[in-house]
């Protein structure tokens, strides 16, 4: 509904490509505000990140969820976003870091969403939902799943599925518990949970490689990291590492000197900071 006007327009960033750092929403809210701009109008945030939530599924045929989009709108600095996806609702979180750093690890592995296997963890995740409906009709997804559920389920799923479904389940159950920790400046709690969280994308979920495992491994053992897990689609990109502030120059050193000469990528680690979402830095 909004009339775009011609233009040139010059593309640049930092975000790694491909590494689960949501580089292809960052592009298509980018390109979306600066339209908007010349355009000289706005759409609500929640309804512009459906659109380039739509595109990227029909275009780039990428079968993403919403949350990429989302973060790169409504993020607030020195927050923490949760999202809920089933009503779209956002929730601005204090992370009151105090003597914490977030670190993210680049492995420089390269994965697409728009590839097999994420699509193939979709295919699984919606045969999970309708199996688990021939005999909880009332289950309307399956973050309505509770532990009672997926011990009557059992004996009813393969053990593919039933990993699957574990993922899920505590997945979800650590999110409500992290949240709790950040609320509180818990920081000890957000590491367990993101140290449990990468071993179910590991183990579960499947979702992860030998890269991922190291950098996190790596990470487990220096003094003063709370914990870390690998973030985006999986099969590649990023890990993103909570630790103490006195601890990142050991951290990426160990990370530097100590990551495997095995694999062919180098890895690149740097300090991040969370930020507002996107916007204009210049108005016409």
């Amino acid at each position: 509904g909004v009339r775009i006007k011609p233009c040139r327009m010059w593309i640049g960033g930092n975000l790694p490509l491909g590494g689960g750092l949501s580089s292809s929403a960052a592009m298509e809210i980018g390109v979306s505000l600066a339209l908007l701009e010349l355009a000289q109008t706005e759409i609500e945030p929640a309804k512009l990140a459906v659109l380039c939530h739509k595109a990227e599924n029909s275009y780039a045929v990428s079968p993403c969820g919403l949350m990429d989009q989302l973060a790169c709108l409504v993020s607030k600095v020195g927050h923490a976003l949760m999202i809920d996806c089933r009503t779209r609702e956002t929730a601005h979180i204090p992370l009151l870091l105090n003597d914490a750093k977030i670190v993210v690890a680049d492995t420089q592995v390269r994965h697409s969403i728009a590839g097999g296997e994420y699509g193939l963890r979709r295919h699984q995740c919606e045969e999970l939902l309708r199996r688990i409906q021939e005999s909880y009709p009332s289950i309307r997804s399956l973050r309505d799943v509770e532990t009672r559920i997926m011990a009557g389920m059992m004996s009813k799923l393969d053990p593919l599925l039933m990993h699957r479904l574990t993922h899920i389940v505590t997945e979800n159950a650590r999110v409500s518990q992290s949240i709790e920790a950040i609320a509180q400046a818990d920081m000890d709690t957000v590491g367990t949970c993101m140290f449990a969280s990468h071993a179910s994308l590991c183990d579960n979920f499947e979702v992860s490689c030998a890269e991922l495992n190291e950098v996190v491994a790596l990470s487990h053992g220096v003094k003063g990291v709370y914990g870390a897990r690998m973030t985006g689609g999986g099969f590649g990109g990023c890990v993103v590492i909570l630790c103490k502030e006195s601890s990142v120059a050991s951290l990426l050193v160990t990370l530097r000197e100590r990551y495997s000469p095995k694999f062919r990528n180098r890895l690149n680690a740097f300090p991040v900071t969370p930020s507002d979402g996107a916007a204009a830095i210049q108005r016409i």
